[in-house]
């Protein structure tokens, strides 16, 4: 049995827990089913989803998102999802550089104001084969830097037929898990709610 890690947790809050979730109106489906009337989508429209925030011009777009979920009194789910060298790939994918990524998780704080949301910390960043102390340390700053400003992070480890769940555990400690809420998974795969 491997030895429990000496590291202290933040405490846990369960924001999920009888929260209502912010059901956004303004989305390409819910504008094209009220300009058609198209009630079928109700299953999809009405139900809240997680608000993905893929580089700049979406965070542009969050201070109009912020002031709708503060009209419903209801708690925003965020996905961020701009890690440098996203897809472990030479395309240039995710921010252009470790500091451009810092100012750009800032600047997500800095759109929140006192709005607390629940964040998903970089879909499949720490399950990825180009994740090394560089990216966890990256990482690690920014769970730190979300929660020391109010916010729920959840950092991804990815699926359930990608990594075993002690390597996983390993690079969750790398990536500040500690001062998370937890972890998620399943984000950007289709596992079964079993497996995962």
């Amino acid at each position: 049995h491997p030895h429990r890690p000496a590291v202290t947790y933040a405490p846990l809050e369960h924001p999920f827990r009888d929260a209502r979730l912010f059901v956004d109106d303004q989305t390409a489906g819910a504008r094209w089913q009220r300009e058609r009337g198209a009630r079928w989508l109700d299953p999809i429209t009405t139900r809240p989803q997680a608000r993905w925030l893929n580089g700049p011009k979406d965070l542009a777009r969050l201070p109009a998102l912020v002031a709708r979920a503060h009209q419903q009194r209801a708690l925003l789910v965020l996905v961020a999802y701009y890690i440098p060298n996203r897809g472990c790939s030479s395309s240039g994918q995710g921010a252009p550089s470790p500091d451009a990524y810092r100012r750009w998780i800032d600047r997500l704080i800095h759109h929140l104001g006192s709005t607390r949301a629940a964040i998903v910390l970089e879909p499949d960043a720490i399950a990825a084969d180009c994740f090394d102390a560089k990216r966890a340390t990256l990482l690690r700053r920014s769970v730190k830097r979300l929660a020391h400003a109010g916010h729920y992070v959840y950092i991804d480890a990815g699926h359930a037929r990608w990594r075993s769940t002690g390597e996983m555990a390993e690079r969750l400690l790398m990536a500040g898990i500690q001062y998370a809420q937890g972890f998620s998974v399943n984000v950007a795969n289709r596992q079964t709610t079993k497996q995962s």
